[in-house]
């Protein structure tokens, strides 16, 4: 099975949300300073994420408190 490319802008759903499937936008693709490996953030719909954006004080894109991950 080979991995599917994800992009900025590309619309995509949380299936892990305790509300059922949540729309979002991913906003960045890259490699982190919080852990090895390339990482996708993604702005939600709902406030169902882990931050702002912003990890260890490090800003990888910018959206509303709790609506990032």
């Amino acid at each position: 099975m080979s991995e599917r490319p994800v992009y900025v802008g590309q619309r995509v759903t949380n299936s892990e949300s305790t509300k059922g499937t949540t729309p979002g936008t991913v906003a960045y693709v890259g490699v982190t300073e919080f852990a090895p490996g390339k990482w996708d953030g993604v702005i939600w719909d709902e406030p169902i994420g882990k931050n702002n954006g912003t990890v260890q004080g490090k800003s990888y894109f910018e959206c509303a408190d709790k609506h990032g991950k």
